[in-house]
């Protein structure tokens, strides 16, 4: 008896030193690419990467216990680069039609009312209605994904869309009257506008978008990630709307826009509004 006492507790010995001299399971991780386009995802002064929707994302990770890295590029490049590199992903990004089949969506994360603005000196621009738009031109960074949005308008490109190959390099063509308008919102103008050759107010709304094309921002998550990895971090997410993380980071990076810059039109008042959280748990 002793014998078979002696081989049990020599095989469960064996079997301890076994399970501890097992590795660790590797920590996930993520590359998450992104571009310049703050207040959702720029490089801060540090080097870091920070911005509403980037550090939405870094807290999701961190929460979840997944090592994220951003990798800093043009729009195209990260966009092309999030597609096809397996464990990774893109911040932020507006959820299409056109690219909804290649990743897993984590979101909506934040974004404010898209608008079309002109400058407040510009008398002779009337726009009654959405046709008289594309008798104006207007200016838009090349990497912004308003390509759809700008055609149902009525606007052609190579006709009355200019492109500027900077991020915002729209609005010092604007301020020089080589534009008549330019796209922002709420949540950029302040960025949009800063070290430009106008400010807040020099400009007002004229069109608030309201097209189905546009839904958001997301985090998107390249297809190769397992469904289960995507339900975690869009659960995540829901928690963090709900416990008002989110408005949080939201509050140190937007900047309300200047009290003396209203809107005649109480429709395009959304266009100067500071955007509210859409707490979506589905």
């Amino acid at each position: 008896m002793t014998f078979f006492v002696r081989v049990i507790c020599i095989c469960c010995l064996l079997s301890i030193l076994l399970i501890a001299s097992q590795p660790i399971a590797a920590q996930q991780k993520l590359t998450l690419y992104t571009e310049e386009f703050p207040p959702y995802n720029y490089m801060l002064s540090n080097g870091d990467i920070g911005g509403i929707n980037a550090d939405i994302s870094i807290e999701i990770c961190r929460q979840e216990n997944i090592n994220c890295t951003f990798d800093l590029n043009p729009w195209n490049r990260s966009y092309r680069k999030a597609k096809y590199n397996v464990n990774s992903g893109i911040v932020s990004t507006a959820k299409r039609a056109g690219r909804e089949p290649f990743f897993h969506w984590i979101g909506p994360l934040v974004s404010g009312k898209a608008c079309i603005f002109k400058l407040t000196s510009r008398d002779d621009i009337k726009i009654a209605n959405k046709s008289d738009l594309a008798t104006y031109t207007i200016g838009r960074s090349k990497d912004m994904s308003y390509d759809q949005v700008l055609l149902n308008l009525g606007f052609t490109p190579d006709k009355n869309i200019i492109l500027y190959p900077q991020i915002y390099g729209e609005v010092n063509a604007l301020a020089r009257g080589r534009v008549d308008f330019i796209l922002g919102s709420s949540s950029v103008l302040s960025y949009q506008l800063a070290g430009k050759e106008i400010s807040a107010s020099d400009i007002q709304p004229v069109w608030l978008i309201e097209d189905n094309v546009i839904k958001g921002n997301f985090l998107a998550l390249n297809k190769a990630i397992p469904s289960s990895l995507a339900r975690r971090l869009q659960h995540r997410l829901n928690t963090l709307k709900k416990n008002g993380t989110v408005n949080r980071i939201k509050r140190k990076y937007l900047q309300q826009v200047s009290s003396d810059l209203l809107s005649t039109n109480p429709d395009l008042q959304a266009c100067l509004n500071l955007p509210k959280m859409n707490i979506n748990t589905n």
